[in-house]
């Protein structure tokens, strides 16, 4: 994703970009599914409070994409990073495109398929992802759905 400098600028906020040293969402659900097989005492599912806290964090990164025009489109717990006191950092913005977008022809719904198919995961992405139909717009509501399916698997 190429993001002139203002804009990549703006985007570098709190839950967006910086790097901490404890790992994704999905490492730490592995690592308590882990401790769990092995007959130790374990995090997962998240409970209600610290899931609740990653996913408004994730939100707010999210905000601040779609405020900017932007969708992440590939939300997952892989892309959600966290910091020792459970603070989320929204990742791996190399699926990330202009958020709204008309599908005029089949031509852009194939397009659209295809990069859904290559830069998004398939248990987190959005229906209308999958099977594009036109004319039809499509927008950040891509990004909430896959958020949905993010707290699901924290939460189960």
């Amino acid at each position: 994703l190429q993001i002139p400098g203002q804009r990549r600028e703006a985007l570098e906020v709190h839950f967006l970009f910086p790097l901490y040293d404890e790992g994704t969402v999905f490492d730490a659900m592995w690592s308590a599914i882990e401790a769990r097989r092995k007959g130790g005492q374990a995090s997962w599912p998240f409970p209600e409070r610290r899931l609740l806290r990653i996913a408004a964090g994730t939100c707010q990164g999210l905000v601040t994409m779609h405020s900017r025009g932007l969708a992440h489109r590939d939300v997952k717990p892989h892309n959600i990073l966290l910091h020792r006191d459970s603070t989320p950092v929204l990742m791996d913005l190399g699926s990330a495109c202009p958020a709204r977008r008309d599908i005029e022809s089949r031509q852009d719904a194939i397009l659209v398929e295809d990069d859904a198919a290559s830069k998004c995961s398939a248990p987190y992405r959005a229906p209308e992802l999958t099977e594009v139909s036109y004319p039809c717009f499509i927008d950040e509501r891509v990004d909430v759905w896959s958020m949905g399916c993010t707290m699901f698997a924290m939460a189960f």
